[in-house]
């Protein structure tokens, strides 16, 4: 599991499905990045830096975080 993804969506409040809609994903596809069993584009983790306000430093963490 990406736990750091997970913790900055739990900070803005969000649930998966809402993440999901404002990154203009659906719930699954945004699950299996939660969960890491699917890599997103450059696209699709710039949106979803943006949604949840990853900062710059974090999100290699977030893209490369395996447990």
């Amino acid at each position: 599991m990406r736990k750091t993804l997970i913790k900055y969506r739990e900070i803005k409040g969000l649930p998966k499905r809402q993440t999901a809609i404002r990154i203009g994903t659906n719930a699954q596809t945004y699950a299996f990045l939660e969960n890491n069993k699917r890599n997103g584009s450059i696209t699709m983790w710039s949106k979803v830096q943006k949604v949840l306000d990853i900062p710059d430093s974090e999100m290699w963490r977030v893209i490369t975080e395996n447990e």
